[in-house]
C-alpha cells in the first residue's frame, strides 16, 4: 500500500507518458508534395473537466495551427480540403479521463490521457480496378500517460511535440 501511495504522490508532481511512433521512411515519403493540411480535432467526452482545469479545444486548435503556419505549412479549410485530390488532414485525438478514485484520495484532479496525432489522406488500392478512394493513415505518433491538474499543460505540450514531429517529417521531404 505504501508503494502505491508513493507512486501516486510522484504522479502529482510529474507527468508520466509512454510514447509510440514509427521510424518507417514511407511515413515521411507519404507527406511529399502536400499543398497544406486540414486540422481535425477529436477531443474526449471529459473535455468539460479539462476545460475547467485549464485546457480548452480552442487552445489546442490554435497551438496546432500556429505551429503549422510558422513552419510554412498551409492550413486548409474543410471546403479547400474537399477539392484537393489527396484530402490531407492532420487529425489530433485527445482522450482524457479524470480518475475519480485517485482524485478523491489525493484531493487533486488526476487524468489518464491518450494523445494521437495522425496524418490521413485519400488513397486507392493497388489492385483496385474501379479506383475507389479510401481515407488512410499514412503517418502517426501517439502517447499515453497520466498527469495532475497542476501539470495539465503537459498534455498541451505533448500534442505540440507530436505536431512538431509531423512538421519535421513534412519539411524533410518538402524542402523550401
Amino acid at each position: 500500500m505504501k508503494r502505491v501511495l508513493f507512486v501516486v504522490i510522484v504522479l502529482l508532481f510529474a507527468s508520466v507518458s509512454v510514447c509510440a511512433q514509427s521510424n518507417d521512411p514511407l511515413e515521411k515519403e507519404s507527406l511529399k508534395g502536400l499543398s497544406g493540411v486540414y486540422v481535425f480535432l477529436n477531443l474526449s467526452e471529459d473535455s468539460p473537466s479539462l476545460e475547467k482545469d485549464g485546457l480548452t479545444e480552442t487552445q489546442i486548435r490554435t497551438d496546432v495551427e500556429i505551429r503549422l503556419r510558422k513552419a510554412g505549412i498551409r492550413v486548409l479549410t474543410i471546403e479547400e480540403t474537399k477539392v484537393v485530390a489527396r484530402r490531407p488532414a492532420l487529425s489530433v485525438t485527445l482522450l482524457a479521463s479524470k480518475s475519480e478514485a485517485l482524485t478523491k484520495l489525493l484531493g487533486e484532479n488526476l487524468y489518464s490521457f491518450s494523445i494521437q496525432v495522425e496524418f490521413k489522406q485519400a488513397a486507392t488500392l493497388y489492385h483496385s480496378t474501379d479506383n475507389k478512394v479510401f481515407p488512410v493513415t499514412t503517418w502517426s505518433a501517439s502517447a499515453v500517460g497520466m498527469t495532475s491538474k497542476r501539470n495539465i499543460r503537459t498534455i498541451r505540450e505533448g500534442i505540440g511535440d507530436y505536431v512538431d514531429k509531423f512538421i519535421n517529417d513534412y519539411l524533410a521531404v518538402n524542402p523550401k
